[in-house]
């Protein structure tokens, strides 16, 4: 996913002691898997890795049957980069709508193992509207949802169209998509962002959106075009929001919060930063264990990195003023997506220009915006596929938290897919997250179980997953609560609360 939540981690026994940033040769055909379907539109713009480690991948084809259209593509592939046949068609599933142009966005797995994709897709007489396609694990449409497993969002009187940018799986099989819409009661007309919420079964959410199940919102009501790219879901279900908003004359950073419920505070919940007095860019939202957040993107000709206090405020812990330039070869340089990782540390991919040839990199910045120097070659690893340059989309880690990167290369005749693995650190110790006083986890690792000590009655133990999906809950003990429960090899995030002095979150490793 283009995003992290803010409980993302992997587990990281068992790597090899190589380079952290190397790319990985035991993966595809020497560290990478080139995939052309045939069309020259094949474009990844976001992928999403399974608990088995086998990684969906999302974006659009070339119309199937020629005309100047594309369609909807999820493809699978095994851990180790091969095709997965198991998964639609020899391993790809093609949506073609309603014969206009179809695009997805997002992609994220439910806590059934099952494929939710989202973007937009054009309806009969060219209006564009936000979708969710929800497949089984074989790739077919799964019946349950919407009835065929296809849902669009209805339109409205507000606007006329809406995009979606990023989808998020939630606990209650419930699925969060942002994005923006395109409103024309007004001149001139233009985009506010906008949260498009389905239950689990594909009915409207009566919670959300004062019952429509949707959200539409202007920033800073400037009657100007903001959208939302990008969204972090707290464990309390509220949403930040990373985008752009044109607040004029020029296009700038946006930040914006919002309630469980889909509503909005106003203004004092928006931010802009305005790193150039050009065109400026934000693709990607992470958020740090302390409650910080960093914004990716573009400023200019060059990438991007906004820290962000949880209050909206510029961070001055980050960078020079909250502000780094991600500037590599030349000043053409583009970042797509950001992922946090294990160590707290912030992974950024894209594409620079270096004045003669094009490349893909993967950099990777400490928590306080400094390049890691123990990360690839001076904090940052490039490549290139045949001699041309790639665009890296989007970024997911395995579960022995290895780093895989998806994104689109131009090979001469179009655009082909791309996927590249790259090692990362082996684990030396387990930092904390947000912990309250007298409360820990042991023993970490584990194998079947683990106990919290710190805790009360009368609160609940939650247990997420490396992609911080819900993996169970129990109701605490006075004191003491055991957990035990078979569960696949990784870093779990445990959060505690209420009834201690303080919720906490606490990492455990099953070995």
């Amino acid at each position: 996913m283009r995003t992290s939540l803010s409980l993302l981690a992997a587990v990281l026994c068992g790597l090899a002691h190589a380079q952290p940033g190397t790319l990985d040769t035991s993966f595809g055909t020497g560290g990478q898997t080139l995939i052309s379907l045939g069309s020259p539109f094949d474009l990844l713009y976001d992928l999403a890795i399974q608990p088995d480690d086998k990684i969906v991948v999302a974006g659009i084809i070339g119309a199937q049957g020629g005309g100047a259209y594309q369609d909807a593509m999820i493809m699978r592939f095994t851990a180790d980069g091969q095709v997965d046949s198991t998964f639609g068609t020899n391993g790809v599933v093609i949506w073609t709508g309603t014969g206009g142009l179809d695009v997805l966005r997002g992609v994220d797995i439910d806590a059934d193992g099952k494929v939710v994709v989202a973007g937009e897709t054009q309806l009969t007489g060219g209006e564009w509207q936000m979708f969710i396609l929800r497949l089984l694990p074989d790739g077919t449409l799964d019946p349950s949802f919407s009835g065929d497993g296809v849902l669009t969002r209805g339109t409205s009187v507000y606007n006329s169209g809406s995009y979606g940018r990023d989808v998020r799986c939630l606990p209650d099989g419930s699925i969060l998509v942002c994005g923006y819409e395109h409103y024309t009661l007004t001149q001139p007309n233009y985009d506010a962002v906008s949260l498009w919420k389905s239950s689990a079964t594909g009915g409207i959410d009566p919670n959300f959106g004062g019952g429509s199940s949707a959200t539409f919102t202007d920033l800073f009501q400037d009657d100007q075009s903001d959208m939302g790219n990008s969204m972090v879901v707290l464990a309390d279900n509220s949403i930040v929001v990373g985008g752009t908003s044109k607040n004029a004359p020029d296009q700038q950073l946006g930040f914006s919060t919002f309630n469980s419920n889909g509503s909005h505070l106003g203004n004092n919940d928006e931010f802009v930063y305005a790193p150039t007095t050009g065109n400026d860019v934000g693709n990607a939202i992470v958020r740090l264990p302390d409650g910080r957040y960093v914004l990716a993107g573009g400023a200019g000709f060059q990438g991007v990195l906004m820290g962000v206090q949880p209050n909206g405020v510029p961070d001055p812990g980050f960078g020079t003023a909250g502000r780094v330039d991600v500037e590599f070869g030349s000043s053409l340089t583009r970042v797509y997506a950001a992922l946090l990782d294990p160590w707290d540390k912030v992974l950024v991919t894209g594409s620079y220009f270096d004045g003669t040839s094009g490349y893909f990199f993967l950099g990777r910045y400490t928590s306080t915006g400094a390049l890691d120097g123990t990360f690839g070659a001076g904090g940052v690893a490039t490549h290139q596929f045949n001699g041309f340059g790639g665009d890296g989309q989007a970024i997911g880690l395995q579960s022995d938290g290895r780093i895989v990167v998806g994104g689109h290369t131009s090979a001469g005749n179009g655009y082909d897919l791309f996927l590249l693995r790259f090692t990362n650190d082996v684990a030396t110790g387990l930092p904390a997250a947000t912990p309250a006083p007298a409360v820990y986890a042991y023993p970490s690792p584990f194998t079947r179980g683990f106990t919290v000590e710190g805790t009360a009655a009368g609160g609940e133990l939650v247990l997420l997953d490396a992609l911080g999906r819900r993996v169970l809950s129990v109701p605490t003990a006075t004191g003491r609560t055991a957990v035990e429960a078979d569960l696949p090899r990784g870093m779990y995030s445990v959060l505690v609360g209420p009834g201690i002095q303080a919720p906490a979150t606490l990492r455990v490793v099953r070995q």
